[in-house]
C-alpha cells in the first residue's frame, strides 16, 4: 500500500525547512568568519546609479545623439553648468 500523498509531501517539507535551516545557520557562521576576518570592516559602497532625470544627463544625452563630441559636450555644458561635477556624466554618456 501507497504512503498517503499528504504525508509524503509533509515529509519532504519538513526535509527542505530542516536543510534551509541547517544552511541559513551555515551562512551566519561564514558571515561572521568574513566579519573576523575584515576585522569589521564594511563592505564597500554600492556603485551609484545615475539619476535617468538629471538635467545634465538628459542634455548630455541630447547633445551625444546629435553627434556632439565628447569634449564639445564637456564644454557646452560647462557654459550651462558651471558648477557640475562632469566627469561622471559624461563616462556614463560616452562610455
Amino acid at each position: 500500500m501507497d504512503a498517503d500523498p499528504t504525508v509524503r509531501l509533509t515529509t519532504i517539507l519538513d526535509a527542505v525547512v530542516a536543510r534551509a535551516d541547517e544552511a541559513r545557520t551555515r551562512l551566519d557562521g561564514l558571515a561572521a568568519r568574513m566579519d573576523e576576518l575584515d576585522g569589521g570592516a564594511a563592505p564597500p559602497p554600492a556603485p551609484s546609479v545615475p539619476d535617468p532625470a538629471d538635467p545634465i544627463r538628459l542634455a548630455a544625452i541630447e547633445l551625444a545623439v546629435a553627434g556632439s563630441t565628447r569634449d564639445q559636450t564637456a564644454m557646452r555644458l560647462r557654459d550651462r553648468y558651471p558648477d557640475a561635477e562632469l566627469d561622471p556624466v559624461l563616462d556614463d554618456v560616452f562610455g
